[in-house]
């Protein structure tokens, strides 16, 4: 019988458990749609708690974000968001965008 505590693999990527973490925007994002410490600071409590797959919350596509939402629109974005996720696998748990 298979349980929330298996690992599962969906089209070649194994997370180390069935439990996720949905989508749910944080309005944490800095000016630019950066993550910003709190940003960090949210998805790092998820992965300390033992979630096999977060789904980070949505992001815009724009060059612009607003109101703390994040974006992947600017190519400046990507180291920022290269260390949050380095930050959550080294907790061996997966990450995707919504």
């Amino acid at each position: 019988m298979t349980k929330l505590s298996d690992p599962i693999t969906i089209r070649g990527i194994t997370a180390k458990n069935r439990l996720g973490y949905p989508p749910m925007l944080t309005f944490s994002a800095d000016g630019k749609g950066n993550p910003s410490p709190r940003t960090f600071n949210v998805h790092r409590l998820k992965a300390q708690g033992g979630v096999g797959l977060i789904t980070f919350e949505n992001s815009g596509l724009e060059k612009r974000a607003g109101m703390g939402s994040p974006s992947i629109g600017r190519d400046e974005n990507i180291p920022a968001y290269k260390k949050l996720t380095d930050m959550v696998h080294s907790y061996g748990t997966k990450i995707g965008m919504q």
